[in-house]
């Protein structure tokens, strides 16, 4: 794990010291310094503009409310990133601490000063929400593109900059050739990078449209769905092995509505799946119960 992460911890252990220093007091204003050196000095949090080159879009509500209600206990324990833009502060690292920060109701934020070029901002926001909190595949291909055309970066350059092998930035990339119906539903995460791929091995934009609805209706997992598409792309069996899988699937959650006497629905989750056994009166739970248990 220290091996496959070596070239992150350069980005961000290069610029926040641990342990981290103390704050010092009487920087909350406009006139910081350009640069604080690996001194931690605190500004006021509306100074501070978000990142422009910050690949994530999405941040997760309830998961901001936790960690300001951790920050209203212990205060920020890491520093935020920033650099000076004339009489302001842009952030570089720290996104969502800042947005806690503002949740919690904190007037002042720890930060550290540095001075970056766009390339930097953009390598270290990447970095730093790989490191921190896991993008969707749209995201980091996004990120990784920009990297390459802004920068003129190779892929094998993205690759060492982010601690990933050559293969997954290329694959990661290739989810942005999805159609957009696709794309939104692996934001929003209704399909995980792994269908994405799946539906890009077909070129008719109809049957790509065709292969989402039906990961979407049946769950499919992404082996079912690599399964489909290669059948669509007239490999033997791939086709008729899926729907077999999920016919068989089917099949298996029918009878075990018709054994309790109840409906019974499976959903497919990443590592398995759920059944969801429904009633409707406190009775006939019980005698879902009882029936399970075998007992008079």
């Amino acid at each position: 794990m220290a091996d496959k992460l070596r070239g992150l911890g350069r980005g961000l252990e290069s610029l926040i010291p641990t342990p981290v220093a103390e704050p010092q007091p009487g920087v909350a204003g406009a006139d910081g310094p350009a640069n604080s050196g690996n001194m931690v000095v605190e500004i006021a949090g509306d100074l501070v503009d978000p990142n422009p080159y910050q690949p994530r879009k999405n941040f997760d509500r309830e998961e901001l409310e936790a960690l300001a209600a951790s920050i209203r206990v212990h205060g920020i324990l890491q520093p935020l990133v920033v650099s000076k833009v004339g009489n302001r502060f842009q952030l570089v690292a720290g996104e969502r601490r800042l947005r806690a920060a503002k949740i919690a109701g904190l007037d002042v934020v720890p930060v550290m000063v540095r001075s970056f070029d766009e390339q930097q901002k953009l390598e270290l926001s990447i970095i730093e929400n790989i490191q921190r909190a896991e993008l969707n595949g749209i995201e980091l291909g996004t990120a990784y593109r920009r990297l390459i055309d802004e920068f003129n970066m190779s892929v094998n350059d993205v690759a060492e900059k982010v601690g990933k092998d050559y293969s997954t930035i290329s694959n990661t990339m290739r989810l942005l050739k999805l159609p957009q119906d696709a794309r939104d539903a692996l934001v929003s995460g209704k399909i995980s990078d792994h269908q994405g791929r799946a539906i890009l091995m077909l070129e008719e934009p109809e049957k790509q449209a065709y292969l989402l609805k039906m990961i979407l209706k049946h769950h499919w997992s992404g082996p079912q769905a690599i399964d489909y598409a290669r059948g669509y792309r007239g490999e033997m069996g791939s086709k008729m092995k899926a729907q077999a899988r999920i016919a068989a699937v089917t099949q298996l959650t029918v009878d075990l509505g018709n054994y309790l006497g109840a409906k019974v629905t499976q959903k497919k989750t990443a590592k398995g799946g759920k059944l969801i056994i429904e009633y409707y009166s406190e009775e006939e739970l019980e005698r879902l119960y009882k029936f399970i248990k075998r007992e008079d």
